[in-house]
């Protein structure tokens, strides 16, 4: 049976071969080794260090997060109770204000009154000074005049007459 030459084994060559892959082994695990799994435990370590830098780093930022998010909900509640105050004390502003001029309208309305009872007062008086001269002056004429019933009725009437009429 004839093979086809590359599948030929020949004795020597794989005698080279395995005397050549021990010596290799040996190589490199007399050279290679030592330094290779050193290269791979440093490396594991700079690893495990940087997880655990990672993780260090994670957890004092979830600390720092929740000291910030406890400060915010405490800023929300001042903010809340401080424009609460500002609500209660503008409220309070109004109300003095109100109250304010409130009693100012109530002085002005009572001053006003006062002021048109006092105008009333003086118009009547001067009404009754006049309306008291008008009687004197017609009961003059009346009495220098021939005592005349027709005539001292035309009189009163001539001074009623003159007499501003009230509206």
């Amino acid at each position: 049976m004839n093979l086809p030459s590359f599948l030929d084994v020949s004795p020597g060559l794989f005698f080279w071969s395995i005397v050549n892959f021990v010596l290799f082994i040996i190589l490199l695990g007399k050279f290679a080794w030592k330094p290779i799994v050193g290269a791979l435990q440093s490396r594991e370590e700079t690893i495990d260090a940087a997880i655990r830098r990672a993780e260090e780093a994670n957890v004092e930022a979830q600390k720092i997060l929740k000291e910030n998010e406890e400060k915010l909900a405490a800023a929300k509640k001042d903010m809340t109770r401080i424009a609460q105050q500002g609500r209660e004390q503008a409220e309070k502003t109004i109300a003095a204000a109100t109250e304010e001029a409130e009693r100012i309208k109530t002085a002005k309305i009572e001053e006003t009154k006062a002021a048109i009872t006092r105008e009333k007062e003086a118009a009547m008086r001067e009404l009754r000074a006049e309306v008291s001269n008008l009687v004197v002056i017609a009961t003059e004429k009346i009495l220098k005049e021939k005592i005349d019933g027709e005539y001292s009725k035309k009189v009163v009437d001539d001074v009623i007459a003159q007499i501003p009429t009230r509206n």
